[in-house]
């Protein structure tokens, strides 16, 4: 997978796009990406911005867009009785919203600042980071329960990823066929993973 981000900037406005390039048996298929759009400064790019000073140009427009029909903003997800999901939607059931408030409880005891995020219509996001050491993201995505959520870790500019299989076993592709056990399993593989 690649992705090709273009951005165009004069001094009325600036705008950009990405655009995500995957191989195929069938040759290479192109589609139009969503923004995920995060408040506040990347790290990375801070570090860049001060390590190349002298050649940076910080555009100075009236306006700067993402292209409009194809941004999905992140939010903090609402509380429970205002949250909205299709018909079939994992989350409309209450004891499996019991059981993402396990996982959200046990990682709140062992650290700050975590949220609970809806990215879109199919994924639920939960975000934490473990201070000065990484940032965390576990992730329940379009293909859950079918497939066991995954986590990420973000450290020292390097990305990381491991599927949440069932019961703690690292890499198990599919997840329990019942609900009932969700909160656990994830908790046990986080066990696993140290966190």
């Amino acid at each position: 997978r690649c992705i090709l981000a273009i951005g165009i900037c004069d001094r009325a406005g600036a705008s950009v796009n990405a655009f995500s390039f995957v191989c195929t048996g069938e040759g290479v298929k192109m589609n139009l990406v969503p923004w995920n759009v995060v408040q506040g400064d990347g790290s990375v790019r801070s570090r860049y911005d001060t390590a190349y000073r002298d050649s940076v140009i910080m555009p100075q427009v009236k306006e700067a867009v993402y292209h409009e029909l194809n941004m999905i903003p992140v939010q903090q997800m609402p509380p429970e009785n205002g949250v909205t999901f299709d018909t079939g939607f994992w989350l409309n059931n209450k004891e499996n919203r019991l059981q993402l408030k396990r996982i959200v409880s046990y990682i709140q005891s062992k650290y700050s600042a975590v949220k609970l995020l809806k990215v879109d219509d199919m994924t639920i996001e939960i975000r934490f980071d473990i201070p000065r050491r990484s940032s965390w993201r576990i992730v329940f995505d379009k293909d859950f329960p079918s497939r066991a959520p995954y986590v990420v870790r973000y450290e020292a500019g390097e990305t990381t990823s491991w599927s949440l299989g069932a019961l703690g076993k690292n890499g198990t592709p599919h997840w329990l066929s019942s609900f009932s056990e969700m909160g656990q399993s994830v908790i046990n593989s986080l066990k696993y993973l140290s966190i």
